[in-house]
């Protein structure tokens, strides 16, 4: 029992002693252990030269080694000089931030600095010590319009640098010591006088925007073991001319060379993930292109196979011609932005066109094809040369800075029956047709300017209406939602409120499975795949043929969605009135519609039933980047992801 008190009085002792803080001079202390205390405050009214000791007294008689500077210590200090004891382990959050000494010499027993630790300071150079393994994020984080940071020495034992470590720095080389694997996020972004970076074998990872906007970058040979780069790594670098594609890189984000002055992609020839054909970076089998060069290249043929353009694939190029395969179903962020653009064929299929797709291009005219849901964010912002827009009618949701400052559009054609959702936006110049032509006209079908002007439409544009309407669909067999049986028949059947008459005998009909944005279609084996015929008078049925031309059928799946395209002008009425776009979207044997989260929309709640990158391949609710989410209720949203 004795030992025990005992033990429990000594045990105290110490935990009361860890936790008393003293004042000595301009330096307060935190004691952290028997021998060991931390410097938590510096007076912020000292000035000219500080010398923190390596060792300080307290209570007469017990000398403490001072091993680390606390959180926020030296913040904000005047100080012109600093002094750090070699006994200095731990530099934490903050400790120096904002300070206005120019130079600091780190100990060499340092193992740790922290978040924003020499953050704002007017450093001019830094050597960072051998014993830290991890840069902190922030931790030199600078100005990128008054960089003073111009010589970072970085020496082997270093694994990762934490993001924004260099951020606005104005060094114009470094070199990667080979002990580094992790290059986080915008490491060295706006480093507008970095010149040259020396990678060595070691590296695997590069994080989004970790080179964005240095544009007198040049000289950059990426390493054979890098396995990862983020969104946006090389953005906006306008001096790259090259980029080699080494042989262990699995996945490259959107955008990495977007806007930079590329003439020559080399690719590893044991690289498994990725190809090269005519100069242009694909993935394996060429179905995403990744990316082009963006100088020389005026006009391009893309592969036959592909299904998407990549984001920031042509960004910034002299590309004036571009020819699309009809299997093409999306393409990214930014693909085309601020390129010579002016001509492109839009296949029947393209679904998905992400934020800022086309923006700052030289068309003059665009047809949107019928397949496209939504007009995304900034999707043709600052055309300066578009005067006329046709959009389908299977839109429902147009998206801020849409068409922003298109300055010479006055003509927009929407086809739908019912107006486009305009979506919410902050500001006036946020609107999706801020800046247009004024006046501006709108003409949408016979009968739907009611429509139009109930969703906002005439805030932007005066109405004129075609001689013509749109079909009523009456029902549809089977019906939205419906669970189907096993076997299923390629027979679909549309009924309209007015009698009708055939245009198109072999539509091109679609089945999508998992998502409206997916390359994975359910197709009939005969050829012409898909026949469209008139029952009654109003009736429209479309069939799938099978290679002796009987229906053809095919086997739902559980727990898969599909998504039953028919396109729009297969039948007219007497008037000149067509069908509309028409999806119907059914679900595989023994599924229901839910299976995820609930979001609230419109004063309902509708269930997520897939979720898809802008590839179309199916992603989990935890994979970062940008996903297309679909809801049982029909409608889609893009989200991004972090």
């Amino acid at each position: 029992m004795r030992k025990l008190l005992l033990s429990f009085f000594t045990l105290a002792t110490v935990a009361a002693n860890a936790q008393e803080t003293f004042t000595d001079g301009a330096f307060t202390y935190t004691v952290t252990s028997p021998t060991t205390v931390e410097l938590t405050q510096l007076n912020n009214k000292v000035k000219g030269t500080v010398n923190i000791p390596d060792m300080v007294i307290h209570g007469g008689m017990r000398n403490y080694t001072v091993t680390s500077i606390g959180e926020s210590a030296c913040k904000w200090s005047d100080a012109s000089t600093i002094t750090i004891p070699e006994t200095v382990d731990s530099i934490k959050n903050s400790a120096f931030s904002g300070c206005k000494f120019t130079s600091v010499t780190l100990p060499q027993n340092l193992r740790y600095i922290g978040p924003y630790a020499f953050s704002s300071c007017p450093l001019t150079s830094i050597d960072i010590p051998s014993k830290v393994e991890t840069l902190s994020d922030h931790a030199f984080f600078g100005s990128s319009t008054r960089p003073t940071l111009a010589s970072v020495t970085l020496h082997e034992g270093l694994k990762v640098i934490g993001a924004a470590a260099f951020y606005g720095s104005a060094i114009q080389e470094i070199e990667i010591p080979s002990t580094v694997t992790t290059i986080d996020k915008s490491v060295f972004l706006h480093c507008k006088n970095l010149k040259k970076v020396v990678f060595h074998d070691g590296l695997t990872s590069i994080g989004d925007g970790a080179f964005n906007d240095c544009p007198l970058l040049a000289d950059v040979t990426l390493p054979s073991t890098l396995k990862k780069m983020g969104i946006e790594v090389f953005l906006n670098n306008k001096a790259l001319t090259k980029i080699n594609i080494p042989a262990a890189l699995e996945e490259m984000g959107e955008c990495c060379f977007a806007g930079t002055s590329l003439t020559t992609i080399t690719l590893d020839p044991t690289n498994q993930t990725y190809a090269l054909k005519d100069g242009v970076l694909y993935t394996k089998g060429y179905k995403v292109l990744q990316q082009a060069p963006l100088k020389g290249l005026r006009m391009y043929e893309v592969d036959s196979h592909c299904l998407g353009v990549a984001g920031g694939a042509f960004w910034g190029s002299e590309l004036e011609s571009i020819t699309l395969p009809e299997t093409v179903v999306a393409i990214g962020y930014g693909a085309f932005l601020g390129s010579q653009l002016k001509s492109i064929n839009w296949p029947k299929r393209l679904s998905f066109i992400d934020e800022q797709a086309f923006a700052n291009t030289q068309f003059t005219e665009v047809t949107l094809p019928s397949t496209v849901y939504y007009i995304a964010d900034g999707i043709f912002a600052g055309c300066k040369k578009l005067t006329k827009v046709t959009i389908p009618s299977g839109v429902t949701q147009v998206y801020a800075h849409a068409f922003s400052n298109c300055t010479s559009l006055a003509t927009f054609v929407a086809q739908g029956s019912k107006a486009p959702e305009i979506m919410s936006y902050y500001e006036t110049y946020d609107a999706p047709f801020y800046g247009i032509a004024s006046p501006a006209t709108i003409t949408v079908p016979k009968g739907a300017t009611a429509s139009y002007a109930t969703a906002g439409w005439g805030d932007f544009f005066k109405f004129a209406e075609s001689a013509t309407g749109t079909l009523t669909v009456k029902n549809m067999s089977p019906k939205d939602s419906t669970t189907l049986g096993k076997y299923v028949s390629f027979s679909f059947s549309i009924t309209f409120n007015e009698p009708v008459k055939l245009v198109e005998e072999h539509p091109d009909v679609y089945i999508r499975q998992d998502a409206n944005y997916s390359a994975t279609y359910i197709e009939p084996s005969g050829s012409p795949q898909w026949t469209a015929m008139i029952e009654g008078s109003n009736t429209l049925t479309v069939f799938g043929n099978d290679y002796d031309q009987f229906m053809d059928t095919f086997i739902s799946k559980k727990g898969k969605v599909y998504y039953v395209n028919i396109p729009a002008g297969i039948v007219k009425d007497d008037t000149g009135a067509v069908n509309e776009h028409i999806t119907i979207v059914c679900y595989g044997q023994g599924t229901t519609a839910g299976v995820e989260e609930v979001h609230a929309q419109n004063g309902t709640e509708s269930k997520v039933v897939a979720r898809y990158n802008i590839s179309g391949q199916a992603v989990t609710e935890a994979q970062k980047g940008i996903q297309i989410i679909k809801y049982a209720d029909g409608t889609t949203r893009k989200v991004v992801v972090k």
